[in-house]
């Protein structure tokens, strides 16, 4: 009877260590499986990286601001010019092309002007601003880049300032109105600075979201090494007490055989 017993305990005794084995080597397989998930998920946060912005600059249009025209939406544009303190290393030969592109200005909007018996009250001031425009808004203040900024600026006055239909609705607008040509001219002066200081803006503030980005996935990447190093000090744990089980039933064995 007593055999009978010990033969029974015996059976369930290595039933309960069969099962045990059976959910420890479960515990080993996702302690491992995980610790490399998250490891993965670790090295991914740490080498992340901000994305590089690529849409500064673009080409300011007169399209969109002849359309608003059109519309007769009243838009009010505030604008702050810098100070000329980096102007004295210009020499009359460097800045040669940008005082062209600066003249054509001048030349466009004093003939738009004329059209309505007016002109610009202080030329020399005018080119003063818009040459301190570009060397605030240009990409760099390298030459090819100020030509280009005060080109573009150039290219719009000429598409605003001698399309047909602004013309005649500016005129109409006169009639009604005699300050409408003061408030048209500092609009369509302010458009095209306007622009890119927005582009900028866009810029700035998609770089800080990209710098916070990477700061929080840097941050939870730390985070996904604790847990990996976690998971895999339970799989060693877990190892280890699967060696003690067989340990102890292979002792258990040579004393029955004894």
């Amino acid at each position: 009877m007593s055999v009978n017993s010990k033969t029974l305990s015996t059976k369930i005794e290595e039933i309960f260590l069969g099962i045990l084995r059976f959910f420890i080597l479960i515990t080993l397989g996702i302690s491992l499986v995980g610790a490399g998930i998250f490891a993965y998920q670790g090295m991914k946060g740490s080498t992340a990286r901000p994305l590089e912005y690529t849409s500064l600059q673009q080409p300011v249009t007169a399209d969109a601001f002849i359309e608003d025209l059109k519309h007769d939406e009243q838009e009010k544009s505030t604008k702050d010019v810098p100070s000329a303190d980096e102007r004295s290393e210009s020499s009359s030969k460097r800045v040669k092309p940008l005082e062209m592109q600066l003249d054509r200005q001048v030349a466009t909007i004093s003939e738009f002007l004329s059209t309505y018996d007016s002109s610009l009250n202080n030329a020399v001031a005018f080119k003063q601003g818009r040459r301190e425009e570009a060397y605030e808004l240009a990409n760099s203040k390298s030459e090819v880049d100020l030509v280009a900024y005060a080109k573009g600026q150039a290219d719009f006055f000429d598409k605003v300032f001698k399309d047909k239909n602004t013309i005649a609705t500016v005129r109409q607008r006169v009639t009604q109105n005699s300050e409408y040509l003061g408030e048209f001219f500092k609009k369509t002066l302010a458009y095209y600075p306007d622009n890119i200081r927005a582009q900028r803006k866009a810029k700035e503030d998609f770089e800080a979201e990209e710098r916070q980005r990477v700061i929080q996935e840097q941050a939870q990447a730390t985070m996904w090494y604790y847990v990996a190093g976690g998971m895999f000090a339970a799989f060693l744990l877990v190892s280890l007490v699967l060696v003690l089980i067989k340990i102890e039933r292979n002792l258990r064995v040579r004393t029955q055989g004894v």
